[in-house]
C-alpha cells in the first residue's frame, strides 16, 4: 500500500461514525473517550479492550490507544487478575460532585417558587420515614390565607396525600404494613382511618398520577401532591400544594393537579429520573 493511501485509510479509521457523540468541530479522541466511559458505567464486570473495540466499533488499536490515556488520568481502572477495564476513581470524584451540586435541596427552589407564586399555594415537600411522612422544604405564598407547616414536622403516613404519591409505586400488602394496625388515628373529621379507604385512594394517584387528601392533615386545607423520582425511578419524595378548602373547588382539582405535576416531573428529570 503506498503512502498516501496508508494515510486514506487512517483517516478513514478515525472518520465519525453515526452513532459517535461527535459534533462539527468536535474533537474526535476526547469524543471516543468519552464514550467509553459512558459505556464502562453501564459494565459492573468490566471489559477487555477487545471486547471493548468491537462494542464500540473501534479498532482494537484506538481502542487500547484511549483506554490507556483513560487509566492514566484516573477514570478507568484495569483488574489486576482478569484485564478488565472499569470505571475509575476520577470519574466517582466528578460524578460525587455533580450530586453535590443536583441534589434536591439545590433543585427544587426554583422550580417550585414560581409555582407558589402563579397559583398562589402553598408548596411542600416531604420524605417518607418510617410511618411518617417528614417535611423537608416549605414555600409559602402570598395568598391571605393557607396552611403552614415547619420543616422538619412528621404527619402519619395514613393523613398524607403525599404519602399516598410516593407509596402508589408499592404493592397493595408493602402498603398495609407501612401503614400499620386498624383503625388509624384521627387527626380531623376527615381523616382516613381504614386501609380500604387509602388503599382506594393510592388507586386512583396510579390511575391519574397525583393524589389528593381533604383535610385529612389540617382541617380546611385541601392538598394535591405528585412523586418526585430520583435516577433510579423510585419515588424518593413528594410535591405538594394546599388551599383553602372553602376557596377551592373539586371541579378544579384537575387543572390545580397539572402544574404540581409538572413541576414534580421538572425536579425528577433534573435529578436524573427517566
Amino acid at each position: 500500500m503506498t503512502s498516501t493511501r496508508k494515510k486514506a485509510a487512517a483517516e478513514q479509521a478515525d472518520t465519525p461514525r453515526s452513532g459517535d457523540m461527535i459534533k462539527g468541530g468536535g474533537n474526535q479522541s476526547l469524543a471516543r473517550g468519552l464514550e467509553i466511559v459512558a459505556h464502562l458505567a453501564h459494565e459492573s464486570d468490566g471489559v477487555g479492550v477487545r471486547d471493548l473495540a468491537r462494542q464500540m466499533d473501534l479498532s482494537p488499536s484506538i481502542a487500547h490507544r484511549l483506554v490507556k490515556t483513560l487509566t492514566e488520568y484516573g477514570f478507568l481502572e484495569q483488574d489486576a487478575d482478569t484485564q478488565r477495564y472499569r470505571i475509575g476513581h476520577r470519574a466517582f470524584e466528578i460524578g460525587n460532585t455533580y450530586l453535590r451540586h443536583h441534589s434536591l435541596e439545590t433543585i427544587a427552589p426554583p422550580i417550585v417558587k414560581p409555582l407558589t407564586r402563579d397559583h398562589q399555594i402553598n408548596a411542600f415537600i416531604g420524605v417518607m420515614r418510617g410511618r411518617h411522612i417528614v417535611y423537608t422544604m416549605s414555600f409559602m405564598s402570598a395568598a391571605p390565607v393557607g396552611a403552614v407547616t415547619a420543616v422538619g414536622s412528621r404527619a402519619p403516613l395514613h393523613s398524607m396525600a403525599q404519602a399516598k404519591a410516593i407509596l402508589a409505586d408499592q404493592p397493595d400488602d408493602v402498603i398495609l404494613e407501612l401503614l400499620g394496625p386498624e383503625p388509624f388515628t384521627p387527626l380531623t373529621e376527615t381523616t382516613i382511618t381504614n386501609s380500604a379507604d387509602f388503599l382506594r385512594d393510592v388507586a386512583e394517584c396510579r390511575r391519574r398520577g397525583y393524589a389528593t387528601a381533604d383535610g385529612e392533615y389540617v382541617p380546611g386545607v385541601y392538598n394535591i401532591a405528585a412523586a418526585i423520582r430520583d435516577r433510579s425511578g423510585d419515588a424518593i419524595a413528594a410535591l405538594s400544594g394546599s388551599v383553602p378548602r372553602h376557596l377551592h373547588r373539586l371541579a378544579d382539582t384537575p387543572k390545580l393537579a397539572r402544574p404540581i405535576m409538572e413541576a414534580a416531573a421538572r425536579i425528577s428529570r433534573a435529578l436524573g429520573a427517566p
